[in-house]
């Protein structure tokens, strides 16, 4: 009842699920459903195989909730509100801001009449969260008590979410300047900031910087885990179809639609090359790993390498037959490998530029590339939905991996070589893990297609677009 009350709108058994903090079978949730339908509690939604609380039911279910969050907030024991999230950060807006004007707004004003004003439960919110950092409790309670924050303030300046787990928060344009996130995890939290659709995303190599580049052509730089914008750059005049950070995580790459690559100083937010050459869209960028060349990947169907010293291009390497979408450097900085459109994977010499050996086996487009950081294994994506594995040097296919139902566009491996992640047209991310039985597991949230992902170099969370999740936990046997 208090999930369908959450919820607002009519939800399916996939919709509950999805949400539970306690896994609980399909059969044990159908049984439950099936017994506020035979007690005349909830309706059928227009959705095919949805329901909803009636809305006398739906009013009482919601007091209730207040109510008891409200005791549980004031004896410093949150059990409803450690199962439930008040607010639901990837939502519709409507129903978010409705969760927020029914639930978290009534919940206050009564925190408030039993204290001494606003301050007091302000003290009250953050002694809960120390509270629950020391438990390092998992389930909603810190999100819902940050969200009561954030709401009663208007921002979170200054607060210690350190060693908390967030799940489901929302954080979108919320001022956090001088908050710690410290060892958090998040979980589907979403970006503080929102700007046009996202086409790109990077991490710096040391996780303090993520980078994001839009449709729009505007590049945002976050620090502290993605929660505090560090810059705003209006990049390109067409869409940012690639960002990349320097090993030292000083300098930022760009490449656009606009035909051009640049390179960015971080620290000052500064252009430092605008790199001009390309006859089609820059699709890809990607740094050596001892930050002196740039490769750039064009729908002209060339990959260049450009002096970052000077700013000039040193080479032209020419061969696919199609647009090329995909750069990577290999991790000892002497070979890099591309993903075309004629649906093929090159690697090539760094230094001559002499393609060494071209690798066949997909059935459409190459759109994405990653080599493994010990050089051994390199992943590929492709419009026809697969993942493949490669013994990079050989260039020998070892493994198709099955389960995307749209063009894979993005894939990147954790630090230690165990998980590799593909994000796909079917707006789902996949975790798989390598081995003599691949295992994967799905991670869903999006509702549109998802064409950048990156990991964390603690191997601890994911970053697509707006959504962050965590992979602590790994793959479940």
């Amino acid at each position: 009842l208090s999930w369908l009350a959450i919820l607002r709108e009519p939800v399916t058994l996939d919709d509950l699920l999805a949400v539970l903090v306690t896994p609980l079978s399909r059969g044990q949730v159908l049984e439950a459903v099936d017994g506020l339908r035979r007690r005349s509690l909830i309706e059928r939604g227009q959705r095919v195989g949805s329901f909803t609380l009636q809305s006398v039911v739906l009013e009482y279910v919601t007091t209730k909730l207040v109510t008891t969050a409200s005791e549980e907030i004031g004896q410093g024991r949150l059990l409803r509100l450690h199962e439930h999230s008040l607010e639901q950060a990837q939502t519709k807006e409507y129903v978010r801001q409705t969760q927020e004007r029914l639930l978290l707004a009534p919940l206050l004003a009564r925190l408030q009449s039993a204290c001494q004003g606003r301050a007091e439960v302000e003290g009250q919110l953050r002694a809960g969260l120390d509270a629950l950092r020391e438990r390092a409790e998992e389930g909603y309670g810190p999100a819902n008590l940050v969200a009561l924050l954030r709401v009663l303030r208007g921002d979170l300046r200054g607060l210690d979410l350190s060693r908390l787990t967030l799940r489901s928060l929302y954080l979108q344009g919320v001022e956090m300047q001088d908050t710690s996130l410290a060892g958090a995890h998040l979980e589907k939290v979403v970006f503080s900031e929102a700007f046009d659709a996202i086409f790109s995303v990077a991490i710096s190599p040391d996780g303090r910087y993520w980078a994001a580049g839009s449709n729009s052509g505007e590049i945002r730089i976050w620090r502290e885990e993605g929660q505090t914008a560090r810059a705003v750059m209006r990049a390109h005049t067409h869409a940012v179809a690639a960002v990349a950070f320097s090993a030292d995580g000083r300098m930022l790459a760009s490449g656009s639609w606009d035909c051009t690559a640049k390179l960015w100083d971080v620290a000052g937010k500064a252009l430092v090359w605008n790199f001009q050459g390309h006859h089609g869209y820059v699709q890809s960028v990607a740094f050596r790993p001892d930050g002196a060349l740039l490769a750039s990947g064009s729908d002209d169907g060339t990959i260049k390498l450009w002096d970052l010293h000077t700013g000039s291009c040193l080479r032209t390497l020419r061969g696919h037959q199609d647009n090329v979408y995909k750069v990577v450097w290999h991790p000892d900085g002497h070979q890099l490998a591309s993903g075309s459109f004629d649906r093929t994977i090159r690697i090539w010499d760094g230094e001559s530029g002499e393609c060494l050996r071209t690798l066949s086996g997909h059935a459409s487009w190459v759109m994405a590339v990653a080599f493994r950081l010990d050089g051994k294994l390199l992943a590929s994506g492709g419009a026809d939905n697969m993942v493949k594995l490669w013994e990079a040097e050989s260039g020998r296919s070892l493994q198709t991996l099955p389960g995307h139902t749209g063009t894979v566009t993005s894939v990147a491996w954790s630090s230690d070589g165990r998980t590799l992640v593909s994000g796909s047209y079917d707006t789902t991310i996949k975790l798989w893990q390598p081995g003599h039985e691949m295992r994967w597991q799905t991670l869903s949230g999006h509702t549109d297609i998802i064409r950048s992902v990156a990991i964390t170099p603690d191997g601890n969370m994911v970053l697509s677009g707006r959504f962050v999740y965590p992979l602590r936990r790994g793959l479940e046997p």
